[in-house]
């Protein structure tokens, strides 16, 4: 029943933080240059990403709050018992009251660094254009760049090589191609609703 659904999730039932996958199988691994759903179901608890300030399946859908009320509703819905390393923490959230999400895009872990992309993509593309721009022009990984460039290709229906930018160009040419277009870029995105990111 709707009842039951909420009473295990901790949300309405038929939302997206009701459904199942979203929970215990998270947009987290890498394949044919987007992020599908892992099949490793496990719980969305699981203290050694939420230590590690990797993707918890909780903040890919709230990116805006800190790990700090993460862990507040986790311990609340599913008990006290529910206990996270103080040390770790601190050492791998440098700002334990700022948005989760966005941080992410600084993370050291490359993979996180891409399940970061694909949920800001999905969900505010507006806010998080910026961000995902400065990945374009600073990330050291080119795999994280491409991703990037195909993920802003196809939400704003354009190809970024069409108006200069390759992921694989020198970062000093990657940065005077992103200062060029980025209003035109900016336009876009601003007309894309949130939660129409991503295809």
């Amino acid at each position: 029943t709707d009842t039951a659904v909420a009473a295990h999730t901790h949300h309405a039932a038929g939302s997206t933080g009701s459904q199942c996958m979203n929970c215990h199988m998270p947009k987290i691994t890498e394949g044919l240059e987007r992020m599908v759903r892992t099949h490793r179901i496990f719980n969305p608890t699981d203290r050694s990403m939420i230590e590690a300030n990797q993707p918890n399946a909780c903040n890919l859908c709230h990116l805006d709050k800190p790990i700090d009320w993460t862990i507040g509703h986790l311990r609340e819905w599913y008990g006290p018992e529910h206990k996270y390393s103080e040390r770790a923490l601190l050492q791998n959230y440098p700002n334990r009251t700022g948005p989760v999400g966005p941080a992410w895009l600084q993370s050291p872990h490359h993979p996180t660094r891409l399940a970061a992309t694909e949920a800001l993509v999905a969900h505010d593309l507006a806010a998080a254009l910026p961000r995902l721009l400065g990945v374009l022009v600073e990330d050291s990984n080119i795999i994280n760049r491409q991703f990037t460039q195909k993920r802003i290709d196809e939400s704003l229906g354009i190809r970024l090589r069409d108006l200069g930018y390759q992921f694989y160009f020198p970062e000093k040419q990657r940065r005077a191609v992103i200062q060029q277009i980025r209003p035109r870029l900016a336009g876009l995105a601003a007309k894309k609703p949130a939660g129409q990111g991503a295809n």
